[in-house]
């Protein structure tokens, strides 16, 4: 008897953290991490040791975090002193923001035509969202959009705690990746490359696009960078980034990829392929969108943070913990800990966009964006977003 009553206890703990996720989500609810590994028994890797002495607002590297393990078991469970908001920002869809000389509607709203197959609302979406470094252009994301159009990298500015587009970029493509901060920069997923734009040029037309070299002994096999990008300063002044591939959720291998940078970006940035690696953790765990590189103070350690579903437009999603070793010299991530959660269409889906931020206080905030992207009534539009944080 009394295990079949924790059972309906379990149940109804569960339904209760459903309906309050899905409509005004919060993080009590969530129960702890699942723990695959530890990284007490990995090696700490020799030759990529991450930049730790970086502060706010440093041209090209980004803030260590503490305990960076801990700070993830903690930022979900119920006395884990996290909290969560919902933050929106605004635009006007007739409205044409530089650099663009589209309007906003063009970009966020492309139209339904026999050739789409799918609504508006579900086959174009937000594909990144990113908390930046810089203090006026708060925040980044990108956009996908109708076959035979261009995507979008757009730029939101905060202004006496009001956030609003300030900026929109066409891409080179239709369908943009998931994007990743390193101080200043912004580097964004194009198919098989990797896009640059510096933030303070936010509204001038300054991006380079550049192109990833191919693992000579397996080049044609998920060279996309659909998964999410990921990029952290090593202590030898080289920029590590990391490229999952691919995304989705169709049943396909997934692989992480490992290149070196070197040099400024949109000035003399070069790539170099150094390794690629198969994901060997649990299946249900493998689909990624987005990740984010983070490098812990005092160790050195790298640490990669992956979010995801295993269905398109299903309620379950997760955050997904790697830390970075090495394997005859060359980085590999090993998955230690996975953190389920509810996402929604309306605040927060980690199918469309989900990336980690380190603050002043070198600690982890978790942000992730809405979904849907049809236009509400009226000129003006307001989109959703939602933070986790300490």
């Amino acid at each position: 008897m009394k295990i079949f009553n924790l059972k309906i206890q379990l149940s109804l703990n569960k339904l209760f953290c459903f309906i309050t996720i899905l409509f005004n989500t919060i993080t009590g609810c969530h129960q702890a991490p699942l723990i695959l590994d530890h990284t007490g028994r990995l090696k700490t890797p020799d030759h990529y040791i991450a930049y730790t002495d970086c502060k706010p607002h440093d041209e090209n590297c980004n803030m260590c975090a503490v305990d960076v393990e801990s700070q993830f078991k903690k930022a979900f469970i119920k006395h884990g002193g996290y909290k969560s908001q919902i933050h929106n920002w605004s635009f006007d869809w007739n409205k044409t923001v530089p650099p663009s000389s589209q309007p906003v509607t063009y970009f966020f709203d492309a139209p339904i035509k026999p050739g789409n197959k799918k609504p508006d609302a579900f086959a174009y979406h937000i594909q990144g969202f990113v908390r930046t470094n810089d203090s006026k252009i708060k925040y980044a994301g990108s956009h996908s959009n109708a076959p035979h159009t261009f995507g979008s990298l757009f730029f939101i500015s905060q202004t006496d705690g009001k956030n609003s587009l300030e900026s929109i970029h066409k891409t080179g493509n239709r369908h943009p990746g998931g994007l990743a901060v390193l101080g200043q920069y912004i580097f964004a997923g194009e198919g098989k490359n990797i896009r640059a734009y510096n933030i303070k040029q936010y509204d001038q037309s300054a991006d380079k696009l550049y192109k990833l070299p191919k693992n000579k002994k397996n080049p044609y096999k998920h060279n996309t960078t659909g998964g999410g990008i990921g990029t952290v300063k090593l202590d030898n002044g080289k920029i590590l980034l990391v490229v999952s591939t691919p995304g989705g959720t169709k049943p396909n291998i997934r692989r992480n990829k490992f290149f070196l940078l070197q040099g400024t970006p949109l000035k003399n940035l070069k790539a170099k392929f150094i390794n690629e690696q198969e994901y060997s953790g649990p299946d249900k765990y493998m689909y990624s969108e987005n990740l984010t590189l983070i490098p812990e103070c005092h160790t050195g350690r790298i640490y990669a943070i992956h979010s995801g579903s295993n269905h398109a437009l299903g309620k379950k999603a997760y955050w997904r913990l790697s830390v970075l070793t090495e394997k005859n010299k060359n980085p590999v991530l090993i998955t230690i800990a996975v953190q389920e959660v509810f996402q929604n269409l309306n605040n927060c889906h980690l199918r469309s966009a989900g990336t980690v931020y380190v603050n002043k206080k070198s600690q982890l905030e978790f942000y992730c964006h809405e979904y849907i992207n049809n236009k509400d009534f009226g000129d003006i539009d307001t989109w959703n977003f939602k933070r986790i944080y300490y």
